[in-house]
């Protein structure tokens, strides 16, 4: 569902952000800001959350 979440920011950057934005082309790195800011917090959010479930399973 994350992984949902880059792809509708990069559709959004890249084809709506230079209209709003009076870009006339868009560079690659457009495409990969999404990705560079949204996997390192996919990655704190599912380290996060294992954590905390893995002390509740072994409280059990």
């Amino acid at each position: 569902m994350l992984t949902c979440c880059i792809a509708t920011v990069t559709a959004f950057t890249v084809f709506g952000a230079p209209r709003l934005l009076h870009v006339e082309s868009v560079s690659l790195v457009v495409w990969v800001i999404p990705i560079v800011v949204f996997v390192p917090l996919i990655i704190g959010f599912t380290t996060y959350y294992t954590n905390k479930m893995d002390g509740k399973r072994s409280a059990s």
